[in-house]
């Protein structure tokens, strides 16, 4: 090889080398760039959460709430556990009914109940009672469709099923078939009792010992083109616990609801108190059957309850991905978002959940919260906290009269002789806004008579007011029950305008009708006429039709045909503008 093609060789491998050490350096300075970038954003993002849990600390601690206000508030400040909060573990414990042991006192509702005893178990309380309640609330689903039992074996032999105390009932199979049973190849448990599924999950046994092999499956079908498999197995004796149970509004409803099922059975798997099992928890079975298209709440929170109960169905998890907005939103709403993240994170649904988190960090108010509400402040803080909720032990305290003022419930709480508008955490509220805060106009008070106000001024219901200045609309020396006359200018121009219309229309008709189909011609219409001569005048006069010869026998007089006038063909054009005159033609008439 020669010299000078190795130098030239050399030269360019030198050449790559150094070209790979740049782009190197630069993507390291650019990772380096982004990481700085990113850092700087979760700072931000931090500092913004310490304002939203400040708000939603000095405004639980400030207003008068709701249990579930109340609640979710709580759960959220537990996570970050730097502030005194056993005023709010003792105002939550005072709306409890001390009977029951179930929220709110007097009317106890399945998802308030739900939601305060997740709230006070994640603050270290004794929630024994509360959870034996939402234990003993569920009920049944009733008739919401047909549920099943599928039993296929290689060999022919017999099955017998049991339901309670009652005797057990056997089903021959031969084949594919099930003797006996109206589905020929399924049991519907109503052939078994016609009340079973009156029953909160009951209990069935399937013995089929006397066959070698059986699978034995439950199935429920909501309707006829859909089924849900609670469980299968390959074996010959089994205990099946019927997964028919839902929650109504409160405990002493009959009707399921979707919302007041979900936020219990994910408040049970919180505190661990039911099995992740479809039979354990009883209720999976009715949110999955009966969740409705485009329902984003009830999405999220039937994937947060198989998150939960680590049973994660892709399918839910995949259409719930699927509603996720451009800008990271979920129905662009706070709290729809915040529910999707608590049902995705910890998933493999990590951009998302991302996506999602940058939304609520942007949607953030300069003052912390969400739109100043304290459930989309709550979840919204539940949600960027992680996917575990935050738990602190708070020291359970005799009930006293908590440390800080309520504003509006007309209680001195912090027994300081002082109560509501009088406290000086209070005095920003609106409701102290509307009473202190008065316009200038209104703050001289304690007149009797206008010889008490300033000179300008008036005394009206003890209030020194302005005097309204007199104009000559409404001179001061009329009567209280006489008006000045209205000038009737206006109505000049009424007519003004209505003429104008009028002549538009009317040049209108003109030009379509006489114009535009060449009767008359503009140009004739103002031109100079030439006078006429005298030999224009004798051409004319000496002008003679020819003369016809004389017949001997006159012709006999023929009748012309008869023609039938036509009328007239009008055009769209005319038939609107004539139409236009005859209605300008009645508001000038007055008609």
């Amino acid at each position: 090889m020669k010299r000078g093609t190795a130098r030239a060789i050399t030269a360019i491998i030198l050449t790559l080398i150094l070209t790979l050490n740049f782009a190197t350096a630069t993507e390291h300075e650019e990772q380096d760039t982004e990481n700085t970038n990113s850092l700087n954003t979760n700072q931000d993002a931090v500092e913004g959460l310490i304002n939203s849990y400040e708000w939603l600390y000095n405004t639980t601690t400030t207003k008068s709430l709701d249990v579930q206000e109340r609640s979710t508030a709580l759960m959220a400040l537990l996570g970050q556990p730097t502030r005194e909060l056993s005023g709010i573990v003792e105002e939550l414990v005072k709306t409890e009914d001390p009977v029951q042991h179930c929220w709110p006192k007097g009317g106890c509702k399945t998802k308030d109940s739900a939601l305060a005893t997740l709230a006070l178990y994640l603050a270290g309380q004794d929630v024994t009672q509360e959870v034996k309640w939402l234990k003993d609330a569920k009920i049944s689903m009733g008739n919401k469709g047909e549920w099943w039992l599928v039993i296929k074996s290689s060999t022919d032999g017999t099955c017998s099923i049991k339901y309670g105390n009652r005797p057990a009932k056997p089903f021959e199979l031969e084949g594919d078939k099930i003797k006996k049973a109206r589905g020929e190849y399924y049991i519907n448990l109503n052939e078994i009792d016609t009340n079973i599924l009156r029953t909160v999950t009951p209990k069935i046994e399937a013995d089929c010992s006397a066959i070698p092999s059986t699978i034995i499956t439950l199935i429920f079908k909501p309707d006829a083109n859909t089924f849900f498999i609670q469980k299968s197995e390959a074996v010959t004796n089994t205990e099946l616990i019927v997964a028919n149970a839902c929650y109504g509004t409160g405990k002493s409803t009959s009707t399921c609801d979707y919302e007041s099922t979900a936020f219990a059975s994910w408040a049970l798997l919180e505190m661990g108190e039911i099995g992740s099992t479809k039979e354990d928890m009883g209720t999976i079975i009715y949110m999955e059957s009966q969740l409705k298209p485009g329902n984003l709440i009830h999405l999220s929170l039937l994937n947060r309850v198989l998150l939960k109960s680590s049973s994660v169905a892709p399918s839910f998890l995949e259409e719930l991905a699927k509603q996720q907005k451009q800008d990271g939103s979920f129905n662009g709403d706070a709290y729809v978002t915040s529910l999707a993240i608590l049902a995705m994170d910890g998933t493999e649904k990590t951009e998302n959940v991302g996506r999602a988190r940058d939304y609520l960090l942007r949607k953030a108010g300069k003052d912390g919260s969400w739109n100043r509400n304290i459930r989309n402040t709550a979840f919204a803080l539940l949600a960027l906290h992680g996917v575990d909720l935050g738990r602190a032990a708070i020291e359970e305290i005799e009930p006293v009269n908590i440390k800080r003022e309520i504003c509006g419930n007309n209680i001195d709480d912090d027994n300081d002789g002082v109560q509501d508008c009088g406290e000086e955490e209070c005095k920003e509220e609106e409701l102290c806004r509307t009473t202190e805060e008065k316009p200038e106009e209104e703050e001289q008070e304690g007149c009797t008579a206008s010889a008490d106000c300033e000179s300008g001024q008036e005394c009206k219901f003890g209030v020194c007011i302005q005097k309204e200045e007199e104009t000559e609309e409404t001179p001061a020396d009329l009567p209280e029950d006489e008006t000045p006359p209205k000038e009737n200018g206006g109505s000049i121009w009424v007519w003004v305008l209505i003429l104008i219309t009028a002549l538009l229309v009317l040049g209108a008709i003109f030009y379509f009708k006489f114009v535009k189909t060449g009767k008359v011609s503009l140009k004739d219409l103002f031109r100079k006429k030439k006078k006429q001569t005298f030999e224009d005048y004798r051409r004319v006069a000496e002008f003679r039709p020819v003369e016809q010869p004389r017949q001997t026998q006159p012709a006999r007089q023929q009748t012309p045909p008869r023609i039938a006038p036509q009328r007239a063909v009008k055009s769209k054009e005319e038939e609107e503008l004539e139409r236009s005159l005859r209605e300008a033609e009645k508001l000038i008439k007055g008609k």
